[in-house]
């Protein structure tokens, strides 16, 4: 398999006083993990064939959306390991 070792590292500053920075640090902390952790199981499950509507949906879309998303992400890796 090619596998890819991907870490996303951001700063949110919402400035939303209204609720209390511990409840803030909760979701950004934890529950954006799990609601990542639900996007890479539908990926998987695309990849492995058991979503088919997803499958379908994809290449619909893949002259649009896909290929472009691809195109950027092999120039962003090829930048990236020219350095």
């Amino acid at each position: 398999d090619n596998l890819i070792l991907l870490t996303f590292t951001f700063s949110v500053d919402p400035k939303l006083s209204i609720l209390p920075q511990s409840f803030l640090n909760f979701f950004l902390r934890t529950a954006m993990r799990q609601i990542w952790g639900m996007f890479l199981h539908v990926a998987e499950e695309v990849g492995d064939g058991k979503r088919p509507a997803h499958s379908e949906a994809i290449e619909r879309k893949r002259e649009a959306l896909y290929d472009w998303v691809e195109e950027r992400t092999n120039a962003m890796l090829q930048h990236s390991l020219s350095k």
